[in-house]
């Protein structure tokens, strides 16, 4: 029993709301017209790595801001993902207090990023 109620503040007190329902990542599809862009996550400092080919369908962290879809004979184009504020982040005000507030902050659990992402190429000017 006492151990049962150790990991149960446990659990209350080091994690978020957000963090254990929602996780760390979310699926987010990328689409580009014309299709065959590789998309990369764009980290900090500007370093960028390169998750897969439009159309994709793949999970990618909560806190990630943008992404740099590239193509051949096209501009790349740089994109800002959109996000909303995620509904459990708000569970901590009942279950997780400012422990969970600040665990749900730094693992970007707090953030429900948009589902769809669909960017127009330009084509280069020769």
């Amino acid at each position: 029993m006492r151990l049962f109620v150790i990991l149960l503040l446990t659990s209350v007190f080091f994690t978020g709301c957000a963090t254990i329902i929602s996780g760390t990542k979310q699926n987010v599809v990328f689409n580009s017209e014309p299709s065959g862009s590789t998309v990369y996550l764009r980290k900090r400092q500007n370093q960028e790595v390169a998750i897969g080919t439009t159309p994709l369908s793949t999970e990618i962290k909560r806190s990630t801001k943008s992404v740099v879809l590239k193509k051949e004979g096209y501009q790349d184009y740089l994109y800002q993902i959109d996000y909303t504020i995620n509904a459990w982040y708000w569970g901590n005000f009942l279950f997780g207090g400012a422990p969970g507030m600040i665990i749900d902050l730094s693992t970007g659990s707090w953030k429900k990023l948009e589902n769809e992402v669909k960017v127009p190429l330009i084509k280069k000017s020769n």
